[in-house]
Protein backbone atom coordinates (compact mmCIF):
# COMPACT_ATOMS: atom_id res chain seq x y z
CA UNK A 1 0.00 0.00 0.00
CA UNK A 2 1.57 3.23 -1.35
CA UNK A 3 1.68 6.34 1.33
CA UNK A 4 -1.15 8.03 0.09
CA UNK A 5 -3.64 5.15 0.17
CA UNK A 6 -2.54 5.11 3.96
CA UNK A 7 -2.83 8.40 4.82
CA UNK A 8 -6.92 8.43 2.91
CA UNK A 9 -6.46 4.90 4.85
CA UNK A 10 -6.17 6.86 8.53
CA UNK A 11 -7.87 9.85 7.92
CA UNK A 12 -11.18 7.56 6.97
CA UNK A 13 -10.29 5.91 10.30
CA UNK A 14 -10.11 8.86 12.49
CA UNK A 15 -12.93 10.33 10.91
CA UNK A 16 -15.35 7.40 11.94
CA UNK A 17 -13.13 6.96 15.28
CA UNK A 18 -11.50 10.36 16.41
CA UNK A 19 -8.14 8.62 17.00
CA UNK A 20 -6.10 6.24 16.28
CA UNK A 21 -2.64 4.48 17.56
CA UNK A 22 0.20 3.92 15.78
CA UNK A 23 0.63 0.15 17.23
CA UNK A 24 -3.08 -0.42 15.86
CA UNK A 25 -2.99 0.72 12.70
CA UNK A 26 0.54 -0.73 11.50
CA UNK A 27 -0.39 -4.06 12.47
CA UNK A 28 -3.81 -3.51 10.36
CA UNK A 29 -2.40 -2.49 7.42
CA UNK A 30 0.91 -4.80 7.53
CA UNK A 31 3.56 -1.81 7.60
CA UNK A 32 6.22 -0.80 10.49
CA UNK A 33 5.44 1.85 13.06
CA UNK A 34 8.03 3.75 11.78
CA UNK A 35 6.16 4.27 8.53
CA UNK A 36 2.96 5.01 10.15
CA UNK A 37 4.76 7.66 12.52
CA UNK A 38 5.82 9.46 9.01
CA UNK A 39 2.49 9.12 7.67
CA UNK A 40 0.78 11.11 10.72
CA UNK A 41 4.00 13.56 10.57
CA UNK A 42 2.90 14.72 6.72
CA UNK A 43 -0.66 14.27 7.62
CA UNK A 44 0.32 16.90 10.49
CA UNK A 45 1.94 19.36 9.02
CA UNK A 46 -0.31 19.20 6.29
CA UNK A 47 -3.22 20.28 8.98
CA UNK A 48 -5.33 17.34 8.29
CA UNK A 49 -4.75 15.60 11.64
CA UNK A 50 -3.40 16.51 15.69
CA UNK A 51 -0.88 14.16 16.87
CA UNK A 52 -1.31 12.35 20.16
CA UNK A 53 1.24 10.33 22.45
CA UNK A 54 1.32 7.20 20.91
CA UNK A 55 -1.05 8.10 17.87
CA UNK A 56 -3.20 10.40 15.61
CA UNK A 57 -6.56 12.48 16.33
CA UNK A 58 -9.24 14.43 14.92
CA UNK A 59 -10.82 15.87 17.71
CA UNK A 60 -10.86 19.19 18.39
CA UNK A 61 -8.40 21.46 20.81
CA UNK A 62 -7.86 24.94 21.68
CA UNK A 63 -5.30 25.30 18.33
CA UNK A 64 -6.74 22.53 16.36
CA UNK A 65 -9.77 22.41 14.19
CA UNK A 66 -10.95 18.93 13.60
CA UNK A 67 -12.30 17.75 9.72
CA UNK A 68 -15.43 18.90 8.24
CA UNK A 69 -15.77 14.94 7.81
CA UNK A 70 -15.33 13.96 11.49
CA UNK A 71 -17.25 17.42 12.81
CA UNK A 72 -20.54 15.86 10.48
CA UNK A 73 -20.83 12.92 12.27
CA UNK A 74 -20.84 14.12 15.87
CA UNK A 75 -23.90 16.04 17.60
CA UNK A 76 -25.79 15.26 14.71
CA UNK A 77 -29.25 15.34 16.97
CA UNK A 78 -28.14 19.01 18.32
CA UNK A 79 -27.57 20.07 15.03
CA UNK A 80 -30.97 19.21 13.64
CA UNK A 81 -32.34 20.84 16.34
CA UNK A 82 -30.25 24.40 16.41
CA UNK A 83 -31.29 23.93 12.11
CA UNK A 84 -35.18 23.48 13.17
CA UNK A 85 -35.03 26.42 15.23
CA UNK A 86 -33.26 28.94 12.90
CA UNK A 87 -35.74 28.13 10.42
CA UNK A 88 -38.16 29.66 12.43
CA UNK A 89 -36.55 32.80 11.69
CA UNK A 90 -36.23 33.17 8.01
CA UNK A 91 -39.31 33.55 5.72
CA UNK A 92 -39.87 33.71 1.73
CA UNK A 93 -37.69 35.80 -0.38
CA UNK A 94 -34.63 37.02 2.21
CA UNK A 95 -31.01 36.87 1.26
CA UNK A 96 -29.72 34.87 3.82
CA UNK A 97 -25.81 34.49 4.77
CA UNK A 98 -24.39 30.79 6.22
CA UNK A 99 -20.45 30.05 7.22
CA UNK A 100 -18.46 27.41 6.88
CA UNK A 101 -19.20 24.13 8.96
CA UNK A 102 -21.56 21.18 9.30
CA UNK A 103 -24.00 23.06 11.53
CA UNK A 104 -24.82 25.09 8.02
CA UNK A 105 -25.18 22.66 5.96
CA UNK A 106 -28.43 21.48 8.35
CA UNK A 107 -29.24 24.96 8.70
CA UNK A 108 -29.79 24.83 5.18
CA UNK A 109 -31.49 21.89 4.50
CA UNK A 110 -34.12 22.78 7.41
CA UNK A 111 -34.85 26.43 4.65
CA UNK A 112 -36.68 24.11 2.08
CA UNK A 113 -39.95 24.88 3.26
CA UNK A 114 -38.96 28.49 3.54
CA UNK A 115 -38.01 29.17 -0.25
CA UNK A 116 -37.98 31.29 -2.47
CA UNK A 117 -34.67 31.99 -1.02
CA UNK A 118 -31.23 33.10 -1.97
CA UNK A 119 -28.01 32.11 0.17
CA UNK A 120 -24.81 33.37 0.27
CA UNK A 121 -22.15 31.43 1.42
CA UNK A 122 -18.92 29.58 1.54
CA UNK A 123 -19.53 26.19 2.71
CA UNK A 124 -19.41 23.76 -0.46
CA UNK A 125 -21.42 21.32 1.75
CA UNK A 126 -24.53 23.55 1.37
CA UNK A 127 -24.24 23.57 -2.06
CA UNK A 128 -23.62 19.94 -1.75
CA UNK A 129 -26.50 19.56 -0.38
CA UNK A 130 -29.27 21.91 -1.25
CA UNK A 131 -27.27 23.54 -5.08
CA UNK A 132 -29.93 21.42 -7.17
CA UNK A 133 -33.11 22.06 -4.71
CA UNK A 134 -35.85 24.06 -6.78
CA UNK A 135 -36.10 27.49 -4.72
CA UNK A 136 -32.58 27.97 -3.40
CA UNK A 137 -30.71 30.76 -5.36
CA UNK A 138 -27.64 29.86 -3.65
CA UNK A 139 -24.22 32.29 -4.52
CA UNK A 140 -20.77 31.04 -3.48
CA UNK A 141 -17.93 32.92 -2.61
CA UNK A 142 -15.19 31.93 -4.35
CA UNK A 143 -11.79 31.76 -2.61
CA UNK A 144 -9.38 29.23 -1.58
CA UNK A 145 -10.94 25.92 -0.95
CA UNK A 146 -9.32 24.65 2.63
CA UNK A 147 -10.55 20.54 2.27
CA UNK A 148 -9.96 20.72 6.44
CA UNK A 149 -13.33 23.32 6.91
CA UNK A 150 -14.57 21.78 3.39
CA UNK A 151 -15.13 26.07 2.44
CA UNK A 152 -13.71 28.72 0.55
CA UNK A 153 -11.75 31.11 2.36
CA UNK A 154 -9.37 34.03 1.77
CA UNK A 155 -9.03 37.53 0.23
CA UNK A 156 -11.45 36.55 -2.03
CA UNK A 157 -14.04 35.43 -0.36
CA UNK A 158 -13.71 38.54 2.17
CA UNK A 159 -13.83 40.73 -0.60
CA UNK A 160 -17.20 38.80 -2.23
CA UNK A 161 -18.79 39.17 0.85
CA UNK A 162 -18.40 42.95 1.70
CA UNK A 163 -20.01 43.92 -1.55
CA UNK A 164 -23.10 41.91 -0.84
CA UNK A 165 -25.89 42.31 1.76
CA UNK A 166 -27.88 39.98 3.97
CA UNK A 167 -30.84 40.29 5.69
CA UNK A 168 -29.76 37.47 8.04
CA UNK A 169 -26.73 36.25 8.98
CA UNK A 170 -25.94 32.50 10.63
CA UNK A 171 -22.94 32.47 12.43
CA UNK A 172 -21.54 29.21 13.70
CA UNK A 173 -17.95 29.23 16.52
CA UNK A 174 -15.72 26.51 17.98
CA UNK A 175 -16.46 27.78 21.41
CA UNK A 176 -18.39 29.78 23.56
CA UNK A 177 -18.37 31.66 26.97
CA UNK A 178 -20.22 33.40 28.69
CA UNK A 179 -19.80 37.10 26.75
CA UNK A 180 -17.69 36.05 23.43
CA UNK A 181 -17.30 33.63 20.75
CA UNK A 182 -14.23 32.29 19.39
CA UNK A 183 -12.85 30.28 16.77
CA UNK A 184 -9.58 28.14 15.70
CA UNK A 185 -8.07 29.61 12.82
CA UNK A 186 -7.70 33.57 12.28
CA UNK A 187 -8.81 32.72 8.48
CA UNK A 188 -12.56 31.67 9.41
CA UNK A 189 -12.95 34.64 11.64
CA UNK A 190 -12.12 36.95 9.03
CA UNK A 191 -15.20 35.69 6.61
CA UNK A 192 -17.49 35.01 10.22
CA UNK A 193 -16.61 38.79 11.09
CA UNK A 194 -17.28 39.99 7.32
CA UNK A 195 -20.20 38.15 7.18
CA UNK A 196 -21.52 39.49 10.18
CA UNK A 197 -20.70 43.30 9.03
CA UNK A 198 -22.41 42.46 5.65
CA UNK A 199 -25.88 41.13 7.43
CA UNK A 200 -28.78 43.30 8.82
CA UNK A 201 -29.14 40.36 11.87
CA UNK A 202 -26.83 37.98 13.04
CA UNK A 203 -27.69 35.08 14.65
CA UNK A 204 -24.79 32.89 16.31
CA UNK A 205 -25.87 29.09 15.84
CA UNK A 206 -23.77 26.56 18.12
CA UNK A 207 -24.35 23.05 19.61
CA UNK A 208 -24.68 22.99 23.56
CA UNK A 209 -21.39 21.32 23.22
CA UNK A 210 -19.56 24.22 22.51
CA UNK A 211 -20.18 26.49 25.44
CA UNK A 212 -17.43 27.00 27.81
CA UNK A 213 -14.94 24.40 24.61
CA UNK A 214 -11.69 26.33 24.19
CA UNK A 215 -10.33 28.06 21.17
CA UNK A 216 -7.61 30.93 20.08
CA UNK A 217 -9.19 33.90 18.23
CA UNK A 218 -12.30 35.78 19.73
CA UNK A 219 -15.09 36.06 16.58
CA UNK A 220 -17.31 38.66 18.06
CA UNK A 221 -18.75 39.32 21.78
CA UNK A 222 -21.82 38.02 22.16
CA UNK A 223 -23.70 41.04 22.66
CA UNK A 224 -23.21 41.41 18.74
CA UNK A 225 -25.55 38.92 17.89
CA UNK A 226 -29.11 39.46 18.08
CA UNK A 227 -29.27 36.21 19.13
CA UNK A 228 -28.19 32.99 20.08
CA UNK A 229 -29.86 29.89 19.13
CA UNK A 230 -28.45 26.05 20.10
CA UNK A 231 -30.14 23.32 21.68
CA UNK A 232 -32.39 22.19 24.22
CA UNK A 233 -29.23 20.22 26.06
CA UNK A 234 -27.84 23.48 27.14
CA UNK A 235 -27.19 23.76 30.90
CA UNK A 236 -29.46 25.27 32.72
CA UNK A 237 -27.00 27.18 34.47
CA UNK A 238 -25.18 28.40 31.50
CA UNK A 239 -28.50 29.76 29.97
CA UNK A 240 -29.23 31.81 32.73
CA UNK A 241 -26.02 32.91 33.10
CA UNK A 242 -26.26 34.07 29.53
CA UNK A 243 -29.89 35.99 30.46
CA UNK A 244 -28.24 37.48 33.03
CA UNK A 245 -26.05 39.63 31.20
CA UNK A 246 -28.92 40.43 28.53
CA UNK A 247 -28.05 38.33 26.11
CA UNK A 248 -31.34 36.80 23.97
CA UNK A 249 -31.30 32.98 24.02
CA UNK A 250 -33.52 30.75 21.43
CA UNK A 251 -32.92 26.44 22.59
CA UNK A 252 -36.59 25.59 22.12
CA UNK A 253 -38.74 25.53 19.29
CA UNK A 254 -41.67 26.15 22.14
CA UNK A 255 -40.20 29.57 22.50
CA UNK A 256 -41.57 30.79 19.46
CA UNK A 257 -45.49 29.60 20.33
CA UNK A 258 -44.69 31.42 23.29
CA UNK A 259 -43.27 34.45 22.19
CA UNK A 260 -46.43 34.78 20.21
CA UNK A 261 -49.73 36.02 22.21
CA UNK A 262 -52.81 35.23 20.65
CA UNK A 263 -53.71 39.12 20.90
CA UNK A 264 -50.89 40.51 19.50
CA UNK A 265 -51.56 43.31 17.52
CA UNK A 266 -48.51 45.40 16.59
CA UNK A 267 -47.65 44.11 13.06
CA UNK A 268 -43.98 43.14 12.77
CA UNK A 269 -41.50 45.07 9.70
CA UNK A 270 -41.85 42.65 7.06
CA UNK A 271 -38.54 43.59 5.90
CA UNK A 272 -37.01 41.45 8.81
CA UNK A 273 -38.08 38.00 10.21
CA UNK A 274 -42.07 38.23 12.18
CA UNK A 275 -42.69 37.77 15.82
CA UNK A 276 -39.44 36.78 17.13
CA UNK A 277 -37.65 39.93 16.07
CA UNK A 278 -36.91 42.03 19.32
CA UNK A 279 -36.49 46.11 19.08
CA UNK A 280 -32.53 45.64 19.56
CA UNK A 281 -32.70 44.14 16.72
CA UNK A 282 -34.58 46.52 14.65
CA UNK A 283 -32.41 48.92 16.22
CA UNK A 284 -29.55 47.26 15.25
CA UNK A 285 -30.54 46.69 11.30
CA UNK A 286 -31.08 49.79 11.23
CA UNK A 287 -28.15 51.09 11.88
CA UNK A 288 -26.33 48.49 9.76
CA UNK A 289 -28.50 50.43 6.95
CA UNK A 290 -27.38 54.05 7.41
Amino acid sequence: MKSLERKAWIADRLSSHGRVQVEEVAEILGVSKMTIYRDIDSMALEGAVRKIRGGASMESSALFESDFRFRQKKFAAQKSEVASIASTLIEPGMTVMINDGSTGVEIAAALTACTPLTIITNNVGIFERVGEKSGFDIILTGGNYLKKYHALHGIVAENAISQIRADVCFISTAAVDSKNSYSRDQNVVRVKQKMIKSSKLSYLTVTSNKFYSSALHQVAPLREFDMIITDSSLNTNVADELRAESIELMNELSVYAEDVSEDQTTQPDERYPSNLTSEKSLAKAGKKDE
